[in-house]
């Protein structure tokens, strides 16, 4: 859309260059996020190790992969978006980093099942005022016309954490292993799983100290609608289709890969090693091309289109999303190879331009608390997702179709998303008019 014939995205773009502290604040965060998701997912790799020292069982594993860890993630998430509303963003990643690089030592420290329960409760909590805050800072520290391309960056490291945390995880582990690093004293009587706990919060202090060098540029780039927006006719039902799209979404892509190994061993007979190796081959490769790929796109849109666009690019590539699970119906695995690389790439560009999109539409004083609310709850709905797709291969297919168990699940859901996301391109169009525009960039370019 254009005012007075000029588009108003473009002269937004020329009101603000980012710096290098802008730069520079992006490369931390982008590292806080590879750190957090290491010190997350790092326990995935000590299965076994921790379930022979501490005399526990698959289930209470699961717990502390699970439920011990989400629920604190949930309610940080929510509460730190709030704060990053309200006081320095600094301080609260500066506490949440703390706190989880405490949490990781204090699960190598664990001396029984419950301690290790409070250990992973603390991390959630520390983890969990990650994205909301860091995505203001993001926000705030680039113009609208560049901001897909800065948190495009940023959800690489979000994107590509599982996996490089789980194989720096194993790393240090063969090290301390293998190695025998530790060979005399006390530390040589303390199992390796344990020691990489240690290590792997050493990067924290670090990161600590960059973190206070960042730029926190508070209310310095307001370009999002101002608090009286909110009272506009459908404001509230658009962020709702907005946020429930994209939760859905994220629901879809978790229900998917918890069972995408077990497709390929189960329906096509490739080892345990070969379907581990695919899936980190489409996650990986995904997790790097469709962060840019989405942010990159969506600049170009809002060159010509604005925020509008960007929604109408979402609804779309939901779209696409929903076709492509029909593809788990298909039985050559190589053009489900193909097929799981383009959903791991829409996934990843829906998430990176759907945030972008609520950092824009909601008022400055609602951007953080907006970010946490979507984020926590994507993390507990999406959580489900594994889960649900199991209960519909019991008891639709009586455990003998893990594919179409998927597709089941994810093609009716993805296609929801794509109806929710299009409805909010439509409420946009209704509660955004041109007067409304003119006056938010009249604003802006005054700033």
């Amino acid at each position: 859309m254009v005012v007075d014939g000029k588009q108003p995205s473009a002269n937004l773009a020329d009101a603000h260059e980012p710096d290098f502290r802008a730069w520079f604040t992006l490369a931390v965060l982008t590292c806080c996020a590879v750190l957090a998701y290491t010190s997350q997912l790092s326990i995935n790799i000590f299965v076994d190790p921790i379930k022979t020292d501490m005399a526990i069982n698959d289930v209470q594993i699961s717990l502390l992969q699970g439920a011990a860890f989400i629920v604190p993630v949930f309610f940080s998430g929510i509460l730190s978006g709030f704060l990053a509303d309200r006081i320095s963003r600094r301080l609260i990643l500066a506490g949440g980093l703390t706190l989880w690089a405490l949490a990781t030592i204090a699960s190598g420290l664990a001396q029984d099942y419950g301690e290790l329960i409070v250990a992973r409760a603390l991390l959630g909590l520390g983890k969990g005022s990650l994205v909301p805050v860091a995505v203001t800072l993001v926000t705030q520290s680039f113009p609208a016309a560049k901001r897909g391309r800065a948190l495009g960056i940023f959800f690489i490291g979000v994107s590509i954490g599982p996996g490089a945390g789980i194989a720096l995880a194993g790393l240090v582990y063969e090290s301390v292993q293998s190695a025998q690093l530790v060979t005399t004293g006390v530390l040589a009587q303390i199992p390796p799983w344990r020691i990489v706990f240690f290590v792997l919060a050493c990067p924290a202090a670090l990161i600590l100290a960059a973190l206070f060098c960042i730029a926190d540029p508070a209310d310095q780039l307001s370009e999002g609608p101002q608090s009286a927006d909110t009272g506009r006719p459908g404001a509230s039902l658009l962020y709702l289709a907005i946020f429930t799209g994209l939760i859905v979404v994220s629901f879809t892509d978790n229900a998917a890969i918890g069972w995408i190994p077990a497709v390929f061993s189960r329906e096509f007979g490739y080892s345990v090693a070969e379907a581990g190796s695919v899936f980190a081959t489409v996650a990986i490769a995904g997790g790097c091309v469709g962060p840019i790929l989405g942010g990159w796109a969506s600049d170009r849109i809002y060159h010509r289109w604005g925020a509008g666009g960007r929604l109408a690019a979402c609804s779309a590539a939901a779209g696409l999303l929903s076709l492509l699970y029909l593809s788990f119906l298909l039985t050559t695995p190589m053009i489900l190879t193909i097929c799981l690389l383009l959903i791991a790439i829409l996934i990843t560009s829906i998430g990176t331009v759907g945030m972008v999109v609520i950092q824009e539409l909601l008022p400055d004083r609602l951007r953080g608390l907006g970010t946490g609310l979507t984020y926590s709850f994507g993390m507990l709905i999406a959580g489900n997702g594994p889960t649900v797709v199991a209960m519909v291969n019991e008891w639709a297919y009586s455990a003998q179709s893990t594919s179409l168990a998927i597709t089941t699940v994810c093609f009716p859901s993805a296609l929801f998303a794509a109806l929710c996301l299009a409805l909010a391109v439509s409420l946009h169009r209704a509660t955004d008019s041109p007067d409304a525009l003119a006056a938010n960039f009249q604003r802006v370019h005054r700033t």
